[in-house]
């Protein structure tokens, strides 16, 4: 039975071993998919998985086609670190700056999101600063120390968190260049960019009613009333009401730890296939994504053969030449685009006009999802 989330840590710390010990140089072409497969015995999944979190984090460059070469000048993706008092220690003269906050950059939906917003700012007019906020209480030292300090704009990306910042409502009242992504925030008219989530939902329930699931679960790593999750939840319900030709049950996990070992998780997934009879699984974060197809083969149940898993967001990198998982494609590049557009508006021409901002997902039916198993 392969372990999975020691195998791809394995792969990634032998590589970073051999980049240390100057084994691998800059430029290096570093192994396939297919060679890391042999050479270490394990899933495609698992090679493309170390892989991907090494580009992640800027240690290599994967070419579709090409190939996997050690990047010539690895460089930390945060230009700044998580808010502190000494974090910023001023501004440039000939630059405009600005700055995105985000909860973590540890997965291709958040590169992805970063990428969309660097495309709208040329580095000659423009300082991109990049932050992980982690929590609420980093987000708001953040938001604080920008201020301080004479950020131009602010594109949010806000942690999930039953009370907004006071930083946000002095923001709105001072007409401050502010834009939110995949948030919405009750009580703070502000310009947002999300995706329908509502929609995206309806998408992924159809798509498995049609494959024959009737026994659902669904697992978020944050709260259900967070508004993007209850808002999928809400599609998802929607689908099976109007499916009302077939009786569908539904499971739903919130808070799902994925810093737990796999282990602890054992006995609920367990009772999931064996007594509640559930046949696919919808998960609301790529990185649960993941957690999940691990817990699951680690039990030695087969991916779709005896569960489907469908993600709301791709868990393994598109630049990746292999796509394993059925997910929803928010869109992620164009989300922050868009926000990115709304933002140089305001700061260029001071037009503080609200702007509500909803795009349209995208199914993308790989192999992660197949037909409901014959008992």
């Amino acid at each position: 039975m392969e372990n999975h989330q020691a195998l791809f840590q394995t792969i990634k710390q032998d590589i970073l071993q051999k980049l240390q010990l100057k084994e691998l140089k800059p430029g290096d072409r570093l192994p396939t998919e297919s060679e890391l497969m042999e050479q270490y015995n394990v899933s495609r999944i698992t090679a493309s998985r170390a892989l991907n979190e090494l580009r992640n984090e800027g240690i290599i460059i994967r070419y579709p086609g090409k190939g996997t070469f050690v990047a010539n000048k690895p460089e930390p993706i945060l230009p700044l670190q998580t808010a502190s008092s000494g974090s910023v220690s001023g501004t440039s003269a000939s630059l405009t700056e600005i700055a995105f906050i985000l909860p973590t950059i540890q997965d291709y939906f958040s590169l992805s999101l970063i990428n969309g917003l660097k495309s709208v700012f040329s580095p000659d007019q423009y300082r991109l600063y990049l932050f992980s906020s982690q929590n609420d209480k980093s987000e708001d030292q953040i938001l604080k120390r920008c201020l301080e300090i004479g950020i131009s704009g602010i594109v949010l990306f806000p942690v999930d968190q039953a009370y907004y910042s006071d930083q946000l409502l002095y923001m709105k009242i001072n007409s401050y260049p502010l834009v939110l992504i995949d948030r919405i925030l009750p009580g703070i008219d502000t310009s947002y960019v999300i995706t329908d989530n509502y929609k995206a939902g309806q998408l992924a329930m159809n798509h498995l009613h049609q494959l024959g699931h009737r026994n659902f679960a669904f697992f978020t790593k944050t709260h259900q009333s967070t508004a993007p999750v209850q808002n999928r939840i809400q599609g998802i319900q929607n689908e099976m009401e109007n499916n009302a030709n077939s009786a569908s049950n539904l499971r739903i996990y919130e808070r799902f730890d994925i810093e737990k070992p796999l282990s602890y998780y054992y006995e609920l997934m367990t009772m999931l296939i064996r007594h509640d009879r559930i046949t696919a699984i919808i998960v609301s974060e790529s990185a649960a994504c993941l957690y999940l197809y691990d817990l699951i083969t680690s039990l030695g149940y087969k991916i779709p053969q005896d569960i489907s898993l469908l993600s709301f967001d791709n868990p393994i990198s598109a630049v990746s030449d292999f796509n394993f998982f059925t997910h929803i494609n928010q869109s992620e590049y164009a989300l922050s685009q868009e926000a990115g557009q709304i933002l140089k508006r305001m700061i260029q021409k001071k037009d503080f006009t609200v702007q509500r901002k909803v795009l349209t997902p995208v199914l993308e039916i790989h192999n992660s999802t197949g037909p409901v198993p014959v008992k």
